[in-house]
């Protein structure tokens, strides 16, 4: 029966690969890759030469059943992607997917992710926790991701968005922690942990903070405590339409009714208004 491999590859320090991995590579008929440049350099400095097949997350629709159809009764064939485990927010669940759907056999070759690495260094409580990806360009949409967000969860962000998306959370969910891990397992790698104001500030006086990926481990308030004085009008407005369920404007009464200026909600319902719009 042939096997299809899911092969971790290290997201920074070369030394992170394991000997099981090395091995089902070199003895692969062939390695589906996400860019195979990289792929290419990964395998030349493991002394490996299977060939490589390209499919990208722009291809791999259009492709996967082609290249599916390469593999023989008897064949051995792994899947990579540039940096860490493929298939989480990277390109090769539709390989894996069509995969099953021929009798494939597909195993996995765990290594590197950066959602568990970052998790394992942030000192939360991890009975539960979830993954989002990058999280959206627009601050309205943060907001509202992160609205209905109720226990840890990992993002990822670009350098050059860093402070930004960390400035949207400082403003509408100030009480939440963070930590957060900057070129992973890499020469320069950084760790951020405290506050979201903390974590801001401390990134903001890095010269160099805008340069390599992040991973945001973020801790959302605590639901006892999420009215606590640090935390804005309008992220108590969020948190109440996250949390049960209700339109901006029922939110906005109970607000009214738990004391808080009419004004000052009002003020607060149109800032989320034009933030949503």
């Amino acid at each position: 029966m042939s096997i299809l491999y899911v092969v971790a590859t290290p997201i920074g320090n070369m030394g992170d690969i394991s000997s099981r991995a090395v091995e089902i590579l070199c003895g692969s008929s062939f390695i589906i890759a996400e860019d195979t440049r990289v792929t290419g350099m990964l395998l030349k400095n493991l002394g490996i030469r299977t060939r490589i097949v390209s499919c990208h997350k722009f291809s791999e629709r259009d492709k996967a059943d082609s290249i599916l159809d390469m593999i023989g009764e008897e064949d051995v064939v792994s899947l990579v992607t540039d940096a860490g485990t493929p298939c989480i927010s990277d390109p090769g669940y539709i390989i894996v997917d069509r995969a099953y759907a021929r009798g494939i056999e597909v195993r996995a070759v765990p290594g590197a992710s950066a959602v568990i690495s970052a998790l394992s260094v942030s000192g939360f409580d991890l009975d539960r926790f979830s993954f989002f990806g990058f999280l959206p360009r627009k601050a309205g949409d943060i907001v509202k991701v992160l609205g209905e967000v109720s226990n840890v969860t990992v993002f990822y962000e670009s350098p050059k968005r860093i402070v930004d998306t960390l400035t949207i959370i400082s403003q509408y969910f100030a009480d939440s922690m963070l930590c957060i891990v900057n070129d992973m397992t890499k020469l320069h790698e950084k760790i951020y942990r405290g506050s979201v104001r903390e974590v801001l500030e401390e990134i903001s006086l890095n010269p160099k903070h805008d340069l390599g990926e992040y991973a945001i481990v973020y801790q959302p308030p605590r639901r006892e405590v999420v009215e606590d004085e640090q935390m804005s009008l309008e992220g108590l407005i969020v948190d109440k339409m996250a949390r049960l369920g209700i339109d901006i404007n029922t939110a906005c009464d109970m607000l009214q009714t738990d004391g808080h200026k009419r004004n000052d909600v009002y003020s607060a319902k149109l800032n989320l208004k034009k933030l949503f719009d």
